[in-house]
């Protein structure tokens, strides 16, 4: 079962069947009724374990079997340097053993020879995958068998060329690991700058001698009432107005990947959600509550249920200086406060108009929008590259094992 036998290979490479270089070992599982079968000191890999695998390298796994556990099924304990593959739920997760252990019916173990390096092997089943998928069999779930992999063909060259192959691999996976772990790193610290930016302003000595006010004393809130909705709302796709979901507000801006639309008819019942320039849009239940932007445009969105409207006094409130307000950690700690005792995370109108905000004056409300606007934008850009860098780094494998198996390194 070739995938790719009607390729040249390299001089002194050939094509052998997995059968002819390694033992393949089904596995089993011992009756999950009968106590005494579990909990004892034979390691019992499953799919589930190497999946949740860190490294190349199983040491342990969530469950063990007793002697008798072992003896009362089909599976067979294999040798230290084995490699282990989920052959079903789902194919593809690999590892090596770096004990002797046993796996139960979702993994097959490929016990090496001395024709086969066992980093070389892991390394070709790692390239492997999509085509494992590819022909694994099922209608419950696709699985791929014992006589599958006997019969599935890999490139081989002599022994000391696999071993110098899986040496360069094994340090190349190491270089593109560190990069990855590096890249992750610098991303989280990207995402944790925001935050920053917005302690800096709001927690500062002079923002304590700021105005101190109730939202409502200085905003209108308001929302799509539920009479409303059930009364007048039927979402069009052919509509004029996007009506504005939760799913659609995130601090980061609007999100419009997935919106629904109201026609004309139906706006002209619900002029108090309607949106304005200058209007606050911001969540007041679920998963994302207390995310909020601003809108730039007139004519065009309306609240749907769950966005409050907050409308500032442009006399007194600047609107991007109160979104970034919003976002800071001190207004999202009355929201806690409110919702800390409740499982269902939600705010009344009357909660919203209650929270207290600090402002200067509008000039420099403004000053400080801008400057955050500014660092806000470029956190976004800092955090879009590291994740075109990241989705780079995690090709690499990918590209590297490739040209290692065509006898280009």
């Amino acid at each position: 079962m070739s995938q790719e036998n009607d390729r040249q290979l390299p001089d002194g490479w050939q094509w052998v069947k997995l059968g002819d270089v390694c033992k393949i070992v089904n596995g089993s599982t011992p009756s999950s009724t009968i106590e005494e079968y579990w909990n004892g000191d034979i390691i019992w890999i499953t799919p589930t374990d190497l999946g949740k695998l860190s490294s190349s390298l199983i040491t342990d796994a969530a469950r063990k079997i007793t002697k008798s556990g072992y003896q009362s099924c089909n599976t067979e304990i294999v040798p230290t340097n084995s490699v282990i593959i989920s052959s079903r739920a789902p194919i593809g997760y690999i590892g090596i053993a770096n004990i002797p252990l046993c796996t139960n019916q979702g993994c097959k173990s490929l016990v090496v020879t001395e024709k086969i390096d066992t980093w070389f092997l892991y390394f070709w089943l790692k390239l492997s995958i999509p085509v494992l998928k590819s022909i694994g069999k099922g209608t419950t779930f696709q699985e791929i068998s014992k006589s599958q992999l006997t019969i599935f063909e890999i490139p081989l060259p002599p022994l000391s060329e696999q071993k110098r192959i899986a040496a360069i691999l094994n340090e190349q996976m190491e270089a593109v690991e560190k990069a990855r772990k590096a890249t992750e790193a610098q991303l989280e610290a990207a995402k944790a700058l925001p935050a920053a930016y917005l302690r800096a302003v709001f927690e500062s000595e002079e923002a304590n001698s700021w105005e101190r006010r109730k939202l409502g004393d200085v905003c209108r809130v308001t929302k799509l009432a539920g009479f409303e909705y059930t009364k007048y709302v039927n979402y069009n796709p052919d509509g004029k107005y996007i009506a504005l979901r939760a799913q659609n507000v995130r601090n980061t801006g609007l999100d419009l990947s997935n919106f629904v639309k109201i026609t004309e008819d139906v706006a002209s019942y619900l002029s108090r959600s309607k949106l304005d320039s200058g209007d606050i849009v911001m969540t007041f239940i679920g998963a994302n509550i207390g995310e909020a932007t601003w809108i730039d445009k007139n004519d065009m969105f309306y609240c749907a249920p769950n966005i409050a409207r907050i409308t500032p006094n442009a006399e007194l409130i600047d609107c991007q200086f109160l979104t970034r307000l919003i976002h800071s950690s001190e207004f999202q700690r009355q929201i806690r406060d409110i919702n800390e005792s409740t499982a269902q995370q939600s705010l009344s109108m009357k909660n919203i108009r209650d929270f207290w905000v600090v402002f200067p004056t509008l000039s420099q409300q403004k000053q400080i929008a801008s400057t955050l606007t500014e660092q806000m934008q470029e956190v976004e850009r800092l955090k879009q590259n590291l994740k075109e860098q990241l989705d780079t780094i995690n090709k690499l494998p990918a590209v590297l094992l490739s040209r290692a198996f065509k006898g280009e390194l």
